[in-house]
């Protein structure tokens, strides 16, 4: 989980809608890889999440990035950066706010079809719109569902054959994104 905090010490009448607004700005030119030299620290990454907290006095605007080969701490101190300009060109030097920028931790849920790919092969626990549960391990993900095998079988204490395997084995399933409430990685400490 990489995460960069920068403060601001000044006004107190930074108003969290336009902050929210200038993130989102600022955030949607991280995603395109192509306006970006090779190499660079933002390349790929691209923002999940922004929230601005109703605090009139000092705002937390908290903004979770994530990237199609994950994210480090320098792709959070680079977004922050720009952020944190355009923030005092539109607030003034003299604002006071909060500004996280971070990635989201292991245990928080995919929400963004562009997160799955980089999970393939990976167990994940899918909760349905209408409360279901699914656990299987992510075969295929595109831009319109999820596919997932079935989570393999214990094994007994005897070697089974390969057919006994596949008769054990749950049947895959397709999942549509708009049937999915929230998608979690099992994380295995085996």
């Amino acid at each position: 989980d990489a995460a960069f905090e920068a403060e601001a010490e000044g006004a107190d009448d930074a108003d969290a809608d336009d902050a929210d607004e200038w993130a989102d700005e600022d955030a949607d030119e991280v995603a395109p890889a192509g306006r970006r030299p090779a190499g660079s620290p933002i390349e790929g990454v691209f923002v999940v999440e922004v929230t601005v907290s109703d605090s009139a006095i000092r705002p937390k605007a908290r903004i979770v990035l994530d990237g199609d080969a994950g994210v480090d701490i320098a792709a959070c101190a680079a977004v922050s950066r720009r952020v944190n300009r355009r923030l005092e060109e539109e607030l003034g030097e003299e604002a006071s706010y909060v500004l996280e920028v971070t990635s989201p931790g292991a245990d928080q849920p995919l929400t963004l079809p562009r997160q799955f790919p980089r999970h393939l092969g990976r167990t994940l626990t899918i909760t349905k719109t209408d409360g279901t549960t699914l656990t299987g391990v992510l075969r295929e993900a595109t831009a319109e569902y999820l596919a997932l095998a079935g989570a393999p079988p214990k094994r007994g204490k005897y070697k089974q054959t390969a057919a006994e395997v596949a008769a054990a084995q749950p049947p895959a399933h397709t999942v549509p994104f708009a049937d999915i409430r929230q998608a979690v990685i099992v994380i295995s400490f085996k």
